[in-house]
C-alpha cells in the first residue's frame, strides 16, 4: 500500500532526491518507513518542484553541476510538508540529472542520472534526518544503491547537511530554487553561446524595440538544449538558470544597448513565470532591469504555444531545437 500523503508545499534539498515509497509491514516497524522499487513507480506524474541548469544553492560539481549543459529535475510524491523544521516519515524526492544528445534526445548522466531520497526515520541515519539516499536505475524499476551514512563515502551526508545555509530544510535544499544571474558573468561570457537567431525584418510584435525591422537580430542562447518541455513534462516552462542575449546591428553596427531575459524562478515575480528583464551597455551598465511591470514582458507575454508564437515568454527562434516555429 502506497504511503498515505501529507498535504502541503514541499521544498526540496540541493541534490534533492525523490521521496516515494510503499508502506511497510506497519506505522510501528522499528526499521521505520523502508521503500522498495515500487515507491517509485511513476514519478513523472508526481508534482515537478524544481528545474534546473543553474549551479545555485551551493550545487558545486554534485549532481553535474559544473557542466552547464546538465540539467536537473526535481519530482515529490505529493505535498509534504515540514513541521517543526522536519519532514515527515515517508517523505520522497527523486532527482533527474541529464542533458541531449545532438538530435535533442534526453540523456541521463552515466553516473547518478536518477537518484531519490526517502525519510526513512526510526533513527535510521542520525547524522543526516535519518534520510536513506537511493540510486536507481533510469527506467527506475530497481535500486542500484541504497544506504545511510555509508554512500558515497558519505558524501550524500555531508552535502545535504548544507542544505539549510541555503534556506533549505532538515538536509533538503530550497526548491524551487532560484538563479541571480551577474551581467558581468554575461557580457564575459554570451559571445561564446550558442546562435538561435540571426534575423532582419519585421516581426508581429516588434514595433519600434530591438532596433525595428530594419535592424538585425542576433540572438544568443546558453545552454543550447535547455528544454521548455522535456520527456515527462505537464506544460512548457523553461528550466531556471537559462538566459538569452539579444545584440542590435544596425548597418553592420553593433549597438551599444543588449538585452537579455533570464529564467530566476523561485519566488521572482510568479505573475511573468520568473523571467527577469535586462537592457545594458557594453560596459555593464545596467540600463532597465525587472519582471512582469516592465514594457519587455507586454510583448514576451504573447510567446505561448496556445498563440503559437512561441514557448513560455520566449519567441521562436530558427536555430534553437528546442524553440522553432
Amino acid at each position: 500500500m502506497r504511503h498515505s500523503l501529507i498535504k502541503g508545499s514541499l521544498w526540496l534539498a540541493l541534490g534533492s532526491l525523490v521521496f516515494v515509497g510503499c508502506e511497510d509491514d506497519g506505522d510501528d516497524d522499528p526499521a521505520g518507513f523502508i521503500a522498495d522499487a515500487s515507491s517509485f513507480d511513476g514519478y513523472r506524474s508526481w508534482t515537478q518542484v524544481d528545474y534546473t541548469i543553474d549551479a545555485s544553492n551551493g550545487l558545486g560539481g554534485a549532481h553535474m553541476g559544473n557542466q552547464a549543459d546538465f540539467h536537473r529535475r526535481i519530482f515529490a510524491y505529493g505535498n509534504p510538508s515540514a513541521q517543526n523544521g522536519e519532514y515527515p516519515e515517508g517523505t520522497i524526492l527523486v532527482k533527474e540529472t541529464f542533458n541531449h544528445d545532438a538530435s535533442g534526445s534526453m540523456q541521463y548522466a552515466d553516473q547518478g542520472g536518477l537518484l531519490a531520497m526517502v525519510k526513512r526515520g526510526a533513527g535510521f541515519n542520525p547524522g543526516a534526518g535519518d534520510w536513506e539516499w537511493f540510486m536507481l536505475s533510469n527506467d527506475a524499476s530497481e535500486i542500484m544503491v541504497r544506504g545511510g551514512a555509508e554512500v558515497m563515502d558519505g558524501a550524500c551526508n555531508s552535502c545535504h547537511s548544507a542544505a539549510t545555509t541555503y534556506d533549505g530544510l532538515d538536509h533538503v535544499f530550497k526548491h524551487p530554487s532560484e538563479s541571480v544571474v551577474e551581467l558581468s558573468g554575461i557580457l564575459a561570457d554570451y559571445s561564446s553561446w550558442a546562435v538561435v537567431d540571426e534575423v532582419t525584418g519585421d516581426h508581429d510584435f516588434l514595433n519600434a524595440a530591438h532596433g525595428g525591422a530594419d535592424a538585425t537580430r542576433k540572438v544568443f542562447k546558453n545552454t543550447l538544449h535547455a528544454d521548455p518541455n522535456p520527456a515527462g513534462s505537464s506544460g512548457d516552462m523553461w528550466p531556471t538558470g537559462t538566459v538569452f542575449v539579444k545584440e542590435v546591428w544596425q548597418d553592420g553596427v553593433l549597438n551599444d544597448a543588449r538585452t537579455a531575459m533570464v529564467k530566476r524562478g523561485g519566488s521572482f515575480d510568479p505573475a511573468g513565470d520568473g523571467w527577469e528583464y535586462f537592457m545594458f551597455s557594453g560596459d555593464g551598465t545596467v540600463l532597465a532591469q525587472g519582471g512582469s511591470e516592465t514594457s519587455c514582458a507586454g510583448c514576451h507575454s504573447h510567446a505561448n504555444s496556445s498563440e503559437g508564437y512561441g514557448r513560455d515568454w520566449v519567441f521562436h527562434h530558427a536555430s534553437d531545437p528546442m524553440n522553432q516555429p
